[in-house]
């Protein structure tokens, strides 16, 4: 692969199924293939490396979303030499929608970068964050090799406790028996000293049996006959409020009941995981709660996953400590933050117009994500020299600003296109700055 004009391409030589396969322009026995998804899926059936894979329970995983498609290449970088897998192809809807993506785009940027690297330990690719059947199955067909089920909208509403128990004892009696032999008559439960009563069953039930439903629905309609081994992973972190330990036991039971086949499984931790800043929260609370999950998990087998996890240098040595590097980590937004802090540094006139449009579009992104900036915080652009322009990147308030801003800024056409032309320009210094903060990350993990 080699630069030629504006783009990168690749130069195939030979006579081989490949060479010929591939859609390009010969000239003197070279064919010259542009980056396509169609070329990118002949290289895929040709070179096994260049596919995305599963890697079960046992590997730490890191998932690295790449906002802008640029960032595979410092991505590879930051954990070439750790004993961690990169998830490289990690999107959600709400990412591709703002950024008017599909996962073809992006399983191409990643496996153009897998060959360009020449990377043969692996990478995967996550359908994020998905909530209805049309979303997986878009998913598999693009090649995925994970995919996140968000169960947020299948979480029941935390009823009244009578009412609870009403609808507990009202329920089909095979199923409310069941349920009462596998809890209320449980005196051990894996070793785990949870206790159940009527009360909390009844309460867990209510709230996440819907959510069980619609995992084990996924799994039988969708993944179990994919074609190929696939990581599942269920999300029940998108909620206000936190996944007690018994009922992080209810769902692992439940879906190894059913025989459903599921990776790893992300509770709501105690504390607040915002977006593009540390863990907001009491450290002694979070390491109680978290060491709780982190014993169910071990008892069933499946990863602990921490979503948001950008950015959260305060926790990571205890993430882990307490999974033994057994673990799947989440990363997005601080990727295209560290773009933004090359744009602060080396194109200043360039950082002070994105600047300006995100605080315009700030009540409007507001929509989509749920952060705690304070917009009165942050200091006027008027004040700030260009020397200080990257101080904009370490202070909390304008950091989540601009981390999800990132879809309307790349609403304005010119402001995009001169925000990728810079990206290009600097595409040495973006990539050195990235690997080394997605390397910070692996290295507070412990690997």
């Amino acid at each position: 692969m080699a630069r030629a004009g504006a783009n990168d391409m690749l130069y195939a030589e030979g006579q081989g199924p490949l060479f010929q396969e591939l859609e390009g322009v010969v000239e003197q026995n070279v064919k010259i293939c542009p980056l396509t998804s169609d070329n990118r899926r002949i290289v895929n059936r040709h070179l096994p490396f260049t596919r995305p894979s599963a890697f079960g329970r046992e590997h730490a995983t890191l998932g690295l979303g790449d906002r802008l498609g640029l960032c595979s290449d410092a991505h590879l970088q930051a954990v070439k030499g750790h004993p961690i897998k990169p998830i490289l192809a990690q999107q959600s809807i709400r990412e591709l929608t703002l950024m008017h993506r599909n996962y073809d785009q992006v399983m191409d940027a990643a496996a153009w970068s897998v060959l360009r690297n020449g990377w043969h330990e692996g990478w995967g690719a996550d359908g994020d964050h998905l909530k209805q059947d049309e979303e997986v199955a878009m998913a598999l067909r693009a090649g995925c090799t994970m995919i996140t089920l968000d169960c947020s909208e299948r979480l029941g509403k935390k009823p009244d406790q009578a009412e609870a128990v009403g609808d507990f004892r009202a329920l089909p009696e095979d199923l409310r028996e069941r349920f009462i032999g596998d809890y209320l008559q449980q005196t051990d439960a894996r070793g785990l000293d949870l206790i159940f009563t009527e009360e909390s069953l009844a309460e867990i039930v209510a709230v996440y049996w819907p959510a069980v439903e619609f995992a084990v629905h996924i799994w039988f309609e969708l993944l179990e006959g994919a074609g190929r081994a696939m990581d599942y992973e269920i999300s029940l972190d998108e909620t206000l409020a936190t996944t007690p330990p018994a009922a992080h036991y209810f769902v692992a039971n439940e879906l190894t009941k059913a025989g459903v086949s599921y990776t790893s499984l992300a509770p709501r931790f105690v504390g607040e995981f915002q977006k593009g800043i540390d863990y907001l929260g009491d450290l002694d609370e979070f390491s109680e709660d978290f060491v709780a999950h982190a014993k169910i998990a071990d008892a069933f087998g499946h990863k602990i996953s921490v979503h948001s996890g950008s950015d959260k240098f305060l926790i990571f040595p205890l993430v882990g400590l307490h999974t033994a590097n057994r673990f799947h980590l989440k990363t997005a937004g601080t990727s295209w933050l560290e773009g933004v802090r090359v744009l602060a540094r080396l194109e200043p006139a360039l950082y002070r117009r994105l600047h300006a449009r995100a605080l315009d579009t700030f009540e409007d992104a507001s929509a989509y994500y749920q952060v705690k900036a304070d917009l009165s915080k942050i200091r006027p652009l008027s004040s700030v020299d260009d020397s200080e322009l990257p101080l904009y990147l370490t202070e909390e308030d304008s950091r989540q600003l601009l981390h999800i801003t990132y879809g309307l800024l790349f609403d304005d056409p010119q402001l995009a296109s001169a925000m990728m032309t810079a990206f290009g320009k600097h595409k040495s210094a973006y990539d050195a700055g990235l690997a080394s903060h997605i390397r910070k990350h692996i290295t507070c993990l412990g690997l």
